[in-house]
Parts: C-alpha cells; structure tokens; sequence
C-alpha cells in the first residue's frame, strides 16, 4: 500500500496569529467543508490540542460518513495534525502549517498523506482523490481568506520540494 502526497499553499495578507486563530476556532471545520460537503460536528472533542478526538458527518445528499479524527503534534501558532481514526480512507493524515512569511503576510500549507479508498485499483482511484483535493483545498483557502475579510491570495496544489528533486521515502510515493 503506497501512500500518497497531496500539498495545496496559498498566501493571505494577514498576520499570522490572526490565521492560527481562525484555524482553531471549534466551528471553524464546518465553515471551511465545501457546501456540497455538508459537515457536522458531532463531537469537538477538546479542540485543537494534542489527543484531542473530533466526530464530525459528513455528507453528499444521502451518503453519510462519520469521520473520527485525533489532533496531534500540536505546535501552538505553527502547526497540527489530524489523523483519522476512522474514515473512507485505509490512512489519512492532514498536517495544517501556519507560518508567517513577512510582517502581516502568512502561508497556509495543508500537506495530506493518504491512501485511496475503495476497492478500484489505486491508479484510478489516486487521480480523482488528487482532483477531489485540489477542488476541496482550492475552496477552504478562498474561504479562509473570505472569512479573514481578504480578497486575492496565491495559491498552488503542487507536488512537494523533494519529489522535484527526485528524492523518495521508501513507504511513499509522492507523484502525482
């Protein structure tokens, strides 16, 4: 089972403690779930703080998906992880980056490692997972910016630095 990488970066004129803020707001999750992607929290568990459980619906008219996934690797202002638990896929893990990049200018980095679900074989499924991704990642960080009052950001879904020079873990495939 080869685990893929997925990478979406956008660029917002704000400060960064104003962008970690939003991120970690309890109902910031449903704001930023495409509205054909109907999200309830079902439970928020302790936030965002390490071992922190949340339950959340999922939904696309009338297929339901509860997804459980555990906060970790909290860095206050900086970074955190979420794990699913239990979701569609066989392993999801969602790391959010927050790092500032110059007086009132912040980066907002969503890097997912994933394995496809389903039971078609993973070079069909990996394509429309990596299309699903970058239209999902493409909305919460226009949402991101509409909530924080901004208009115009640059943004990218783009592989990683390391599969540009070529360099693999073993476990991962990192292509597109």
């Amino acid at each position: 089972m080869k685990v893929k990488r997925f990478e979406h970066r956008s660029t917002l004129p704000v400060d960064l403690h104003e962008l970690w803020r939003l991120h970690t707001d309890p109902a910031i999750l449903v704001a930023l779930t495409p509205s054909p992607l109907q999200a309830r929290i079902l439970d928020p568990g302790q936030g965002v703080a390490n071992d922190s459980l949340v339950v959340l619906e999922v939904s696309l008219g009338p297929i339901r998906v509860t997804w459980h996934a555990l906060h970790a690797a909290v860095v206050p202002g900086e970074t955190f992880t979420d794990v699913a638990l239990k979701s569609p896929f066989p392993f999801w893990q969602h790391q959010h980056q927050l790092n500032a990049v110059g007086p009132g200018v912040s980066e907002l980095r969503d890097v997912v490692w994933f394995v496809p679900p389903g039971p078609l074989p993973r070079a069909l499924t990996t394509p429309v997972v990596r299309l699903l991704l970058g239209w999902m990642f493409t909305w919460r960080h226009r949402r991101t910016a509409e909530l924080l009052g901004v208009r115009g950001t640059t943004a990218s879904s783009r592989p990683p630095l390391a599969h540009q020079r070529g360099c693999r873990h073993p476990a991962w495939e990192t292509g597109s």
